[in-house]
C-alpha cells in the first residue's frame, strides 16, 4: 500500500526507505515522497532463507571461538 496524503502531511521529511524494493519508485515520488530503495529486488517472491541447522551451528561455534582467542 502506498503511503497517502495524511502520512505525507504528518512527516517533517517525507522520505520512504523501501527495505525490500517493494514499491514503485516513480509512483512514490509522484505522490510527493523522497524514495530510497535499499532492498534486494531479486528476493521478492522468494522463500525466506532457512536458518542453519543447530548441529552445524554447534559445530562451528567452538571453531570460531578458538579463532578469536588465537
Amino acid at each position: 500500500m502506498l503511503p497517502n496524503a495524511d502520512v505525507h502531511a504528518a512527516m517533517n521529511h517525507p522520505l520512504i526507505v523501501d527495505g525490500r524494493n517493494f514499491l514503485d519508485p516513480d509512483t512514490v515520488r509522484r505522490a510527493g515522497f523522497a524514495y530510497e530503495g535499499i532492498g534486494d529486488r531479486s528476493a521478492i517472491g522468494k522463500a525466506p532463507v532457512e536458518p542453519e541447522p543447530p548441529e552445524l551451528v554447534a559445530a562451528l561455534v567452538p571453531s570460531l571461538q578458538a579463532a578469536k582467542a588465537g
